[in-house]
């Protein structure tokens, strides 16, 4: 399975900046003197919010890597703006932005990524409803990562790529029913744009759809049905001469729940199937799960727990990858400006199709100063190690960063 949840849309933002948003979803009163960007009215009717976010970091192992590691200051800028227009039940938004960041002392670890994203909400009744999405994103994954890791004398600069994704959803019942369904498709495509003699290989196009049931069981709670079936298909056989192409299919059931100012979430577990093409790889046929949790015992704290399991393709060797995840992480509102956020995260990833384990520790710390509506500042500390039996793609880093995030 390729990439899962919404449009890759991150402006390079880091842990901290969920703090406001777990909040705010909990307690509008403690979110009184936050972080708020005001939109521009026009004369049309449209708002546009622009937010604009400066950095400077250090980071002790800019390629990822465990020999000749390189340590470099950086400085980023990263500004976006949302243009949007309608109402609650018929709405439509636009949003831009660019991240540009400049290593001083590791040029080719420079990067420029670009994301465009629409979205478009309309109710037909109170019972129909529809959602579509389309997005453009220019990025790149660092040198040390994705298809460069463990190769870095390959690769002397980040691997640049262009991601497109499509999807829309139809909603069906009224959202205070007992039964409501959603039926959805999505389709993806992600063509590298440099070293193309090796990423060429990794260019891919999948298209998803699947179904989901809510049935509500009591009050603010559903037990959800869920089904979707991929296919992915890669537009270059490998030296291997060996298909990747596979199909995937994944049932989970569970629950999902909004208990106001208490908690709310999803956990979800059931069954993933991956089909390969090419009898000569590996099936996977494994449990899978998906689990979301947030606890908010007291107005000003809030504890998040996040797990989940299924199949990833490789971004070098290997059939598929068993991901494992686990994530902590408390948020806790200090002063009514001052908050700050700890987490800690661990994957293991396990290879078949070559012998290949990979441990990956990841914790970070940081704090959040909201000096006015329309002013940010924020400071973060974040340590990662990843542990393998392959020697090459092991490494760890510590990376050091404070920002300012500015708006209307």
């Amino acid at each position: 399975m390729r990439i899962k949840g919404t449009f890759m849309l991150n402006f390079k933002i880091k842990t901290t900046l969920t703090t406001a948003v777990v909040f705010c979803s909990f307690s509008s009163a403690v979110c009184s003197a936050e972080f708020d960007p005001a939109p521009y009215k026009m004369e049309s009717g449209l708002t546009l919010t622009p937010v604009l976010e400066t950095s400077v970091g250090y980071d002790d192992n800019v390629a990822n890597s465990n020999v000749d590691e390189i340590d470099s200051m950086y400085t980023e800028i990263a500004p976006h703006a949302v243009l949007a227009g309608g109402s609650d039940i018929s709405n439509a938004s636009l949003k831009y932005g660019f991240d540009k960041a400049w290593y001083f002392d590791s040029s080719d670890d420079d990067y420029f990524d670009h994301t465009v994203l629409a979205k478009l909400h309309h109710e037909f009744t109170a019972k129909y409803r529809v959602d579509v999405t389309g997005g453009y994103q220019r990025a790149h994954d660092a040198r040390g990562t994705g298809i460069s890791e463990g190769n870095e004398g390959l690769f002397d600069d980040v691997t640049e790529y262009d991601y497109y994704r499509a999807g829309a959803t139809l909603g069906m019942g009224a959202y205070s029913s007992d039964l409501r369904f959603d039926l959805r498709s999505r389709y993806e495509k992600k063509e590298y744009s440099n070293f193309r003699d090796v990423t060429k290989y990794r260019d891919y196009d999948s298209i998803e759809v699947g179904a989901t049931t809510y049935w509500s069981v009591m009050p603010k709670t559903d037990l959800t049905f869920d089904v979707s079936y991929e296919d992915i298909e890669y537009d270059t056989l490998d030296l291997s001469a060996i298909s990747r192409d596979s199909e995937v299919l994944t049932a989970l059931m569970g629950l999902k729940w909004d208990i106001t100012g208490k908690t709310d979430g999803r956990a979800r577990i059931g069954w993933q199937n991956k089909d390969f093409e090419d009898g000569d790889r590996e099936n996977f046929d494994d449990v899978s799960w998906d689990v979301e949790l947030s606890w908010q015992p007291k107005a000003h704290t809030v504890f998040t727990f996040v797990t989940g399991r299924d199949s990833k393709d490789p971004d070098t060797f290997g059939d598929y990858i068993k991901q494992t995840n686990v994530e902590g992480i408390w948020q806790h509102k200090w002063l009514e400006r001052l908050s700050s956020e700890l987490s800690v995260r661990y994957v293991d990833e396990s290879y078949t199709g070559v012998d290949r384990d990979d441990e990956y520790w990841e914790a970070a710390i940081g704090a959040v100063y909201d000096f006015r509506r329309w002013l940010r500042f924020k400071a973060e500390y974040v340590w990662s190690d990843k542990d393998s039996n392959v020697d090459e793609v092991t490494y760890n880093k510590n990376l050091f960063l404070v920002s300012v995030q500015a708006s209307l």
